[in-house]
């Protein structure tokens, strides 16, 4: 069974992420903790933040949350908005990112 480190460790990441997500995701926004995965992408024009967890993700964000599967691992992707929220939110957990 695949973990969390496991995915964030591997090859393409940004493209394995936009296959989970159906987003062009933005290779430079990935960040990884060992809690979850955090990325950006669009959507056509829309502009997301994505979301991997283990077990159930954080609840201080807006986002439609969604069981994805990786090489035998099961994740809840949550995806949302560029909303004022969610930058806070994204800010208290990755402080040094944005």
């Amino acid at each position: 069974m695949t973990s969390l480190l496991q995915l964030a460790r591997a090859e393409h990441l940004p493209e394995i992420l936009g296959d989970l997500s159906e987003l062009a995701v933005y290779s430079r926004s990935v960040a990884a903790t060992d809690q979850a995965l955090y990325f950006m992408g669009r959507q056509g024009r829309t502009k997301k933040l994505g979301i991997i967890v283990e077990g159930d993700g954080p609840k201080e964000f807006d986002l439609a949350a969604a069981t994805v599967r990786w090489q035998g691992g099961t994740f809840v992707l949550g995806l949302g908005d560029l909303s004022p929220a969610n930058a806070r939110a994204l800010r208290q957990r990755l402080a040094w990112y944005v």
